[in-house]
């Protein structure tokens, strides 16, 4: 009872003391409206966290430093009346990045999650659409390879330099290009120009050519070889038939065998990178062997199979005095060189595989099964019918890709078949990895 009054009579004093200063913001603890600045208590921020609302409403220096002031969020609780609660002054008050001032995660860090979902997705649209997946691929190897070897497929010999004002005038075919022969061989069409026919009527015309730059077929010629003047045609022409229209008349076609001759550094030996050069030098001639008339080569065609021949505009052309001389460059064409390229690279791949695989299956005692040990015998031969789809490779060993290529991979891949086949002497490949586990049991256990 005592308390009580104590209690009552403390109550009334404190009404008293209220009647007298009375405040209408007591109850609430805040300041009156003439002085109130917006502030966030640090009870507040500790229970409900950061607000942008109320940060709208707080001067920045004060809401920086209510921020600095708030306690971080640890793992301690404390046990009331039985029940477990967060203790006020341990709740978080970290406020977000972008409130904060902060940069939150970079740019790059976002985009390469982005990625990585778009990955996903894809990933598993195309485990479930499988079939239209294998289609696509289908086509996109189409779309690009069938492209791409018509771009590299070889062009026709369609390189003649006419000056215009020729009386006798070829038409060159290219037929074929031996590099074992050095020889290439050429069809010609020879006939009179409109020009030709009203200057040289009823008369013949002898055609000759560089017995030198000829291989010995084309020349009917039993003599050594000379520096003298060509003697011997390699056609007469009848300017009274070629300018008629007589049509038992011979056809104006022949055939030449023209050398070709290896670019010093580029032989045969270079395949698929040999280069090779060939010169034509003709004249014709009438009977008097005083008059020359001039001639030229008007127009080209032809390819020969694995090779490209292009015409050497700077050093070749006609002559004052009517002779005609032509240069040509043969090289190996672009999709042999490639081919090439890719059947080397393929056979050092698979030659690389098993040696790694002899060395996992024979020093490192790794499991393997006996179909795959006995593979790089049969590979032996493989090789060996590889080196032979190559177009125009020299026959037999002795070209550089042999021995950058097959020699070096066929000795490494005799060194596996060897090693490979000889580990069933000392025991069973396939059961390796069954005797390495139980010898580390042993190991634990001992």
């Amino acid at each position: 009872m005592g308390s009580l009054r104590a209690t009552g009579e403390s109550s009334h004093a404190q009404a008293g003391d209220t009647e007298d200063h009375f405040n209408p913001y007591f109850g609430a603890n805040i300041a009156a409206p003439s002085t109130q600045e917006l502030t966030t208590s640090s009870e507040t921020t500790g229970l409900l966290g950061y607000s942008p609302f109320l940060a709208a409403q707080t001067p920045v220096e004060h809401t920086r430093s209510t921020l600095a002031a708030a306690p971080t969020r640890t793992n301690t609780e404390q046990s009331t009346n039985g029940d477990n609660e967060v203790s006020e002054s341990t709740l978080a008050v970290t406020p977000p990045a972008q409130y904060a001032g902060g940069k939150g995660k970079s740019g790059f860090a976002m985009q390469r999650g982005r990625i990585r979902a778009w990955w996903k997705k894809a990933w598993e649209w195309s485990r479930v659409h499988w079939f239209i997946m294998c289609l696509i691929a289908v086509i996109l190897c189409l779309v690009i390879s069938v492209p791409l070897g018509w771009a590299l497929r070889l062009r026709p010999f369609e390189d003649a330099v006419a000056s215009g004002n020729e009386m006798v005038e070829l038409e060159a075919s290219l037929i074929s290009i031996s590099s074992d022969k050095q020889s290439m061989t050429i069809d010609w069409n020879i006939y009179m120009s409109g020009y030709g026919c009203g200057n040289y009527t009823n008369t013949t015309m002898s055609l000759f050519f560089d017995e030198n730059l000829l291989r010995s077929s084309s020349s009917s010629g039993s003599s050594p070889p000379n520096n003298n003047r060509p003697s011997t045609p390699v056609f007469v022409l009848n300017t009274a038939e070629a300018c008629s229209s007589d049509t038992f008349a011979n056809s104006p076609y022949f055939r030449t065998d023209i050398a070709i001759i290896s670019a010093p550094g580029r032989t045969a030996q270079s395949y698929p990178f040999e280069k090779y050069t060939a010169e034509i030098f003709m004249f014709a001639s009438l009977p008097d062997n005083v008059t020359f008339p001039q001639v030229g080569i008007v127009s080209t065609s032809g390819i020969a199979v694995g090779f490209k021949a292009e015409l050497d505009a700077n050093d070749s052309g006609a002559y004052d005095d009517g002779a005609y001389q032509s240069v040509l460059t043969i090289t190996r064409g672009p999709v042999i060189r490639v081919y090439a390229i890719a059947i080397v690279i393929a056979i050092w791949l698979v030659t690389l595989t098993f040696l790694a695989t002899c060395v996992a299956v024979v020093f490192l005692h790794r499991s393997m099964s006996a179909t795959v040990l006995v593979l790089p015998i049969a590979t032996l031969f493989a090789f060996t019918q590889l080196r032979s789809t190559l177009p125009g490779a020299p026959t037999g060993f002795g070209a550089d890709i042999d021995f950058v290529g097959i020699l070096p991979c066929l000795a490494i891949i005799t060194f596996c078949a060897v090693l490979m086949t000889g580990v069933f002497l000392f025991g069973n490949p396939e059961k390796y990895d069954r005797e390495n586990q139980s010898t580390q049991d042993k190991e634990k256990q001992d």
